[in-house]
C-alpha cells in the first residue's frame, strides 16, 4: 500500500417509493430502488475501507447521500453538476442522480467528504485532484485498480493554457484547474520518480508547513517544474495497481421510510443548498408533526420571517422535538433579537455533542468572558469536527493567546492559513500568527495562563449589532456609523484605537479605509460616552 499512503425540483414527492440504507457512518435515501441503492451503498464502503486502511478517516460528523430517481429532481437542488458534496452544521451531504457516471460521481464526492475532514490541511489541488483520482477506483479481489484516465480531463489539457504553480494555489477555478489538479495527483501517485515523495508531503502539511515548501521538501523540486514534465508523463498515463487487503463490511441495513419522513429529509437538503422556497414547497405537503413544525421554522428563519420561525420552532419543542438543528436555530433567532440565547445553545449540544457551529459559538462566547478553559475545549472540539474552517482554527488560536499557551496559538494560526478559503480569512491567520509572536512567553515562575495587562481590555457596558456603513475619520476621534437591525444608525467613537478587541479582524489593529463600509459587525461600547471597546467582524 505504498502508493496508497499517500493519497490521497422537487415541488411534491416522487411517488416512487424511498429507502433508507444504512452502514456505520453513512445514511443512503434513495427513490431510485434497492438495488442501485446498495450497488451505490457497496461503491461508499469500498472507499472508505481504502481511506481507513491509509489511515484518514472522516472523523466523527454524520454523512446522508441522497440518490435520486432522475436528473431533473437533482438539478432542482442544484442545476450544474452531476453530483455534490455539501459541508452541513449538524451533518454532511452528498446528493447524485442514478446516471450512468453515478459510481464516479459516488467517489468523488465521498474522497471530498473525507478530505475535507481529514487532520491534514490539504490545499485545494490536491482535494480536487484525489478525488478525481480516485474516483475510477476499482476493487479486483486484492488489488486496487486506480488512476483509470479521464478522458474530459485528458481533452482540457490538450486545448487549453495550462496554470502555473501560483495559480494553481490561488484554487482558481475552470476545467483547466480541475483537470490539471487530476493530472499532477496522478503523477505524484503513480510515477516511479515521484511516488515515494507522496508520504512524506503528507506528513509535512499535518506539520502545518506551507504547501510550496512541503512540496519541495518531499519530492525535491519545485511545483513548477513538477508542472513542466507534466506533459510529458500524460503522454503515457494509465492506471495503476496496487495490492489491498480490506475487510469486508457488514451487511447494510435497508428499510422503507414514510414518505413525510423522506420529505423532511429532502426539505433539509434543501436548505443546505440554500434553496428555501424549493424546502417550502416540499414541507407544504406534510402534515404536522414536532419534525414538520421545526422545518417551517427553519424555513422561514431562512426567508427572513423571524416572528412566525419562533412560533414554529415553539411549537416543534412542545410537541417533544430533539432535534439539535431546531435548538440552534432557535439559538440564533433569539441573539439576533437580543434574546439570551446560552441556554438554547447548551441544549444543542446535550442532544448532539457533534454540533459544530454550537461547540464553536458556545467557546467564542466563553473566551470573550474570561473562561478559558471551558473554550478550548469546546474550541478544540469544534476544529476536530471541522478541521478545514479557517474560522474555528482562528477562534481557538486567539482563546489559546488570550490563556498565555502562545506556542499553541501559533500552530493554530498556520492551521487558520492553511484551511484559508478567502483572502480575508488567510490575512485574520496572518494577523495572529504576528500578534503570536510579539508577544513574550511567560516567564516559568509565572503561571502558564497568566494574561498579559494589555490584554485587559475595557468592557462596554451595552451593545449594538448590524452593519457598519461608515468609518468617519474626518473627526476627532474617528466616529463607526452602524445601521442596526432596526434600519436606525448608531453613531460610536473610536476614543482609544489602539485599546479596542478585534474579533475576527483581517488584521490585529483597527485599519479600515476611511469612507463608506458593508461589514456586520457587534460592537461593545461604553454607553456614557459612547467609546468603541469591542468590534466583531461578522463573516
Amino acid at each position: 500500500m505504498r502508493a496508497m499512503a499517500l493519497a490521497l425540483t422537487f415541488g411534491v414527492l416522487s411517488p416512487a417509493e424511498w429507502i433508507r440504507i444504512e452502514s456505520p457512518g453513512i445514511e443512503l435515501l434513495t427513490d431510485a430502488g434497492e438495488k442501485p441503492g446498495r450497488q451505490l451503498m457497496g461503491r461508499f464502503e469500498q472507499v472508505r475501507a481504502i481511506f481507513q486502511h491509509a489511515g484518514m478517516t472522516p472523523g466523527p460528523l454524520r454523512l446522508r447521500v441522497f440518490v435520486f430517481a432522475s436528473a431533473e429532481e437533482f438539478r432542482r437542488y442544484r442545476a450544474s453538476s452531476d453530483g455534490f458534496y455539501q459541508s452541513g452544521a449538524d451533518r454532511d451531504y452528498i446528493a447524485l442522480y442514478n446516471g450512468p457516471e453515478a459510481g464516479r460521481v459516488a467517489f468523488h464526492e465521498y474522497v471530498h467528504f473525507v478530505l475535507q475532514h481529514s487532520s491534514v490541511p490539504l490545499p485545494k489541488w490536491f482535494d480536487e485532484g484525489a478525488a478525481e483520482f480516485y474516483s475510477t477506483l476499482e476493487i479486483e479481489k486484492d488489488r486496487l485498480r486506480i488512476g483509470e484516465p479521464v478522458p474530459a480531463h485528458v481533452a482540457v489539457l490538450a486545448r487549453e493554457p495550462w496554470l502555473d504553480a501560483a495559480a494553481l494555489a490561488r484554487r482558481e477555478q475552470g476545467a483547466i484547474f480541475y483537470a490539471e489538479s487530476w493530472a499532477l495527483v496522478h503523477m505524484l501517485n503513480l510515477a516511479p520518480q515521484w511516488r515515494d515523495g507522496m508520504p512524506h508531503f503528507i506528513s509535512l502539511l499535518a506539520q502545518e508547513k506551507p504547501p510550496e515548501e512541503a512540496f519541495r521538501e518531499a519530492f525535491g523540486k519545485s511545483m513548477d517544474q513538477a508542472l513542466t514534465v507534466l506533459p510529458l508523463y500524460l503522454k503515457s498515463v494509465r492506471s495503476g495497481v496496487v495490492p489491498a487487503i480490506l475487510d469486508q463490511p457488514d451487511p447494510p441495513r435497508v428499510d422503507r421510510i414514510a414518505d413525510a419522513e423522506a420529505a423532511m429529509a429532502c426539505a433539509g437538503l434543501a436548505l443546505a443548498v440554500s434553496r428555501p422556497d424549493l424546502a417550502q414547497s416540499i414541507a407544504a405537503k406534510v402534515k404536522d408533526s414536532a419534525a414538520a413544525e421545526g422545518m417551517r421554522g427553519a424555513i422561514a428563519l431562512a426567508d427572513s420571517r423571524p416572528d412566525d420561525a419562533r412560533r414554529h420552532f415553539d411549537r416543534a419543542i412542545q410537541l417533544g422535538s430533539r432535534d439539535a438543528s431546531l435548538y440552534f436555530e432557535y439559538a440564533m433567532l433569539e441573539h439576533e433579537s437580543g434574546r439570551p440565547d446560552a441556554e438554547l445553545l447548551r441544549k444543542t449540544i446535550e442532544i448532539d455533542p457533534g454540533f459544530a457551529d454550537a461547540q464553536f459559538l458556545i467557546g467564542v462566547r466563553e473566551t470573550d468572558a474570561g473562561e478559558y478553559r471551558s473554550a478550548l475545549e469546546h474550541l478544540r472540539a469544534a476544529v476536530s469536527l471541522h478541521p478545514d474552517r479557517a474560522t474555528y482554527w482562528h477562534a481557538l488560536g486567539y482563546a489559546q493567546a488570550k490563556a498565555g499557551a502562545y506556542q499553541d496559538s501559533q500552530v493554530s494560526a498556520r492551521r487558520t492559513i492553511a484551511s484559508a478559503e478567502t483572502d480575508a480569512e488567510e490575512q485574520m491567520g496572518r494577523a495572529l500568527l504576528r500578534l503570536s509572536d510579539e508577544i513574550p512567553a511567560p516567564r516559568e515562575s509565572r503561571p502558564a495562563v497568566n494574561i498579559p495587562r494589555s490584554w485587559e481590555n475595557r468592557k462596554g457596558d451595552a451593545r449594538v449589532e448590524g452593519t457598519l456603513v461608515e468609518f468617519d475619520c474626518d473627526g476627532t476621534p474617528p466616529r463607526l456609523r452602524i445601521r442596526d437591525a432596526t434600519g436606525a444608525i448608531v453613531t460610536l467613537q473610536a476614543q482609544h484605537p489602539g485599546q479596542i478587541e478585534l474579533v475576527n479582524a483581517p488584521e490585529a489593529t483597527l485599519q479600515l479605509t476611511c469612507g463608506p463600509q458593508n461589514r456586520r459587525v457587534v460592537v461593545d461600547y461604553e454607553q456614557a460616552s459612547g467609546d468603541v471597546t469591542r468590534i466583531e467582524f461578522r463573516l
